[in-house]
Parts: C-alpha cells; structure tokens; sequence
C-alpha cells in the first residue's frame, strides 16, 4: 500500500508484515537479553554481599580503626584527631532555614585550638594563594565535611555520633573517648571525647571486587588505594 504526500511516495506496510517486524524486534531483543543473561548473573554473583561476607568486612574495618587509633600509619583507616573536644549543645538554637552564627563560631574556634598547636594556618596560607591569584574572596576557615557534618547535626540533636559523607567521596566521623585513642599519649580534654575522622574511603581488607572494579583500580592514579570508594 502506498501513499502519495506531495511529490513524495509513502509506503505503509500491511498488517501482515507490520507484525512479522514486530515479532522479529521481538525476538532479537530476546535473544539479547538471554545472550546477557549469564554476564549478569555472573556479575550478581561477585557483587554478592551475604551474610557472612558483610561480618567479615565489619570485623576487618574495626580491626584496622583499632590499628589506627594505635599509632599513625599502622593502618589503611588514618584515624585522623579532629582535636574537636566539644561540641553544641544546641540550647538557645532558632528555628531558622540556615543555622544561626553561633555554629560557624563553634568550627571556627575549634580550627583557631587546631592552628594554636599546629602551628600552621592553613586558611592563612588559602588566602595568600588567592591574593596571589586576583581573587577577590575570603576564606574564614576550613572544615573536614564529615567532621562539619557531625557538628552541625549534633548543634540540633545531642544524640548525634556519627556523620557520613556519601558524595564523589565517602568518608566518616564519630565521637570517641580520648581512653580509647592511644595514640593521643595521655593527653586530655575537658571533655574526655574527640571527634575521630577515619578517612574510611582507604579501606580495602576483605571487600569483595570485580573485574571492573579491578580494571578501574588500575587506571586510576592510585592502584591500590581508595577502594571502598568504587
């Protein structure tokens, strides 16, 4: 059957034929799926978190934060000190669409405790480089996200311990007795707490990997590290 539209020739297909095309269609996009079908599963298989896997990761990932918590180095978790011995306490705080002040003051001061033994500002040395670079900005402080993300969740919940950062990145922080960080040598807060963050983004004991997971490794500009983050 055909169609004249202008100077141009239409042909429409019988029905006939418009099913035997569609019946085709069909059946190669069948016979594709099931070509596919074991890679998937395959692909499921080493995915596969059980269990007994997911305990196994767990263990691995408390064992290396101990270790971490041990000494530098000791570990793929840094274990990083926040050197953060307090935290708000949300009294007085405002219903607001942005926190009030007294957060930023709060981060503020703790990275001015940081900088005092440290011996480093590096929000000096940001600025300096933005000078140096025409930039008309300025950079009040530097926070670790997971560790701003702790201490703006728990300036509105007290009950806070954990933040976890789930971006291009993951990273986590949580409040830990200063008896359980050996590292720390004796020293104390007023608190008896800090905030710990692990950088658990470098863990890699016992986490179950693919060949694509291993081909990324490789092209990455870092085989071998961040695998948690794949």
């Amino acid at each position: 059957m055909s169609a004249a539209v202008g100077s141009f020739t239409a042909v429409v297909p019988q029905p006939a034929t418009r099913r035997r095309v569609a019946r085709a269609a069909r059946c190669s996009v069948a016979g594709s799926v099931a070509a596919a079908s074991p890679i998937l599963k395959n692909l499921q298989l080493k995915c596969a978190t059980p269990l007994p896997v997911l305990r196994h990761i767990a263990n691995a990932m408390a064992t290396d934060m101990r270790a971490g918590l041990a000494a530098d180095g000791a570990s793929d978790l840094k274990m990083i000190l926040s050197y953060v011995d307090s935290l708000p306490t949300g009294v007085g705080k405002i219903e607001a669409l942005f926190p009030s002040s007294e957060l930023f003051d709060f981060i503020a001061s703790g990275l001015a405790r940081f900088v005092a033994k440290e011996g480093k500002d590096v929000v000096a040395c940001l600025n300096e480089a933005m000078k140096r670079q025409g930039m008309d900005m300025r950079v009040s402080a530097l926070v670790n996200d997971a560790v701003g993300t702790l201490a703006g969740a728990r300036y509105w919940d007290d009950d806070v311990m954990v933040a976890v950062i789930l971006g291009t990145g993951t990273n986590a922080c949580y409040i830990e007795r200063m008896d359980a960080i050996p590292k720390l040598q004796g020293l104390a807060t007023g608190s008896g707490k800090t905030i710990i963050n692990t950088e658990w983004g470098a863990f890699s004991t016992g986490l179950p990997l693919t060949e694509f997971d291993k081909d990324m490794d490789k092209e990455s500009i870092n085989p071998g590290e961040q695998k948690l983050q794949f």
